[in-house]
């Protein structure tokens, strides 16, 4: 189907629409049809076309230098940015939990709503003991 379309099958299977379409039939065992393509070739390609952009629907697990839009609000940053834009600008919101960017093994002090900075486990349990142990 990518030849017929003349885009790169790399570029297709990124897409998340055909990513569900190939878990769904992987898991049953079957060959996607040409039924299947038809019915969800224009959910792909226009999924394809933004993402020739550098602007990824949400669900898409990126890399780093593509540009996804926050779920929290209209805009557009860098893959490994968008943590740092969660602490600046959405206060309330979790910068470890965002739905599309991959979970990292580094995380940030939730008792440290400004900071940018992103621990270890050890590192972290480190950093509350003595930062914020004594607090009161």
């Amino acid at each position: 189907m990518s030849a017929v379309e003349d885009k790169k099958l790399q570029g297709i299977l990124r897409c998340p629409t055909m990513a569900r379409i190939l878990a769904a039939f992987n898991r049953d065992l079957a060959l996607l049809t040409h039924t299947v393509w038809m019915d969800n070739r224009i959910a792909i390609l226009m999924e394809l076309k933004y993402m020739m952009d550098r602007i990824l629907p949400e669900e898409t697990l990126g890399r780093r230098n593509d540009k996804v839009r926050c779920s929290y609000c209209p805009r557009l940053n860098k893959a490994k940015g968008m943590s740092d834009h969660v602490v600046d600008k959405h206060k309330d919101q979790n910068p470890d939990a965002i739905p599309f960017i991959p979970v990292r093994n580094e995380k940030h002090c939730a008792n440290c709503p400004d900071s940018k900075r992103v621990f270890t486990k050890r590192g972290l349990a480190d950093h509350k003991l003595h930062r914020h142990s004594k607090q009161s």
